[in-house]
């Protein structure tokens, strides 16, 4: 069932990458995340894990803002790319049954997170022509840095405020 969850999750990161600039997306993203709860989660702190999703998602929002202030990715005129939200809305789901690997190893999820967050960037650019990634040396490292950080700490705080609160 877990490889059937992967399977499902990825296909929707990219049909919603390469044909989600609409409101669909972000709505069927958070019916998976629902499902995905109801479904999946069984841990005993069900409100902690819905306020840590909550969070993740409005965290994952500024980073991608402060991503493209610093000019390291670009979506065009858009203000907010809908496809990146449905992304984030679906990124806790990966939490509580694959991201558990990495909670007991913090070096390992911030090397993930420094070489893979950039890597979902310049996919999702070769996917979707109105998501570009800047490729300069200083932009691979601030989305490297960015991602490995978030990562480390996002796992960290799984781990300490859901799993064992």
């Amino acid at each position: 069932m877990l490889y059937l969850k992967l399977i499902i999750l990825q296909v929707f990161w990219y049909f919603a990458i390469k044909s989600g600039a609409n409101v669909f997306f972000p709505a069927l993203a958070l019916l998976l995340l629902i499902t995905d709860f109801f479904l999946f989660f069984k841990q005993p702190n069900r409100q902690k894990y819905l306020i840590f999703s909550g969070v993740l998602i409005l965290i994952g929002f500024f980073l991608d803002q402060s991503f493209h202030s610093l000019g390291a990715i670009e979506w065009g005129s858009q203000r907010y790319p809908f496809e990146l939200l449905a992304v984030w809305i679906i990124f806790p789901c990966y939490y509580h049954d694959v991201f558990t690997k990495f909670m007991d190893r913090p070096s390992i999820a911030f090397i993930i997170g420094f070489i893979f967050g950039p890597f979902a960037y310049f996919s999702g650019g070769n996917i979707n022509q109105m998501i570009s990634i800047n490729t300069t040396i200083l932009n691979l490292l601030t989305l490297g840095i960015g991602w490995g950080s978030f990562f480390f700490t996002s796992v960290y705080f799984f781990k300490k405020y859901v799993l064992r609160g």
